[in-house]
């Protein structure tokens, strides 16, 4: 679209007009040095693809605000999940494989209550 519109343009570059300048000259005659009808047919048609491209710009805009709350929603849910995994983790112990009845003086594991009770 845009090298259309730069094409369009450079018909009227061609011509010595622009978009704004008149088509007729000062007794209100079209202008004999310029092709009127190629120069009306260039503005025309740069005027509706510049509209067709502003709209196509904005429908790209927002999908591009969609896919980045998407994004962040989906993002924000992940962590949420992923937290509420780890505090189940914490709270979810495994069931004990043994029971010690006694400890003897000088084992390892007499030690080791010593250093957790200490």
């Amino acid at each position: 679209m845009e090298e259309q519109i730069k094409a369009y343009y450079d018909v009227l570059g061609d011509q010595g007009v622009g978009m704004e300048g008149p088509l007729v000259d000062a007794e209100g005659f079209p202008r004999a040095d310029v092709n009127v009808y190629q120069i009306r047919t260039a503005k025309h048609s740069i005027s509706c693809i510049q509209n067709y491209h502003k709209a196509i710009m904005v429908e790209i805009e927002m999908a591009l605000h969609r896919l980045h709350a998407r994004e962040k929603a989906k993002r924000d849910q992940d962590q949420a999940e992923s937290q509420a995994e780890s505090m189940e983790q914490e709270v979810t112990l495994p069931s004990p494989f043994a029971r010690a009845d006694a400890v003897s003086q000088g084992s390892p594991a007499c030690q080791a209550v010593s250093v957790y009770s200490a």
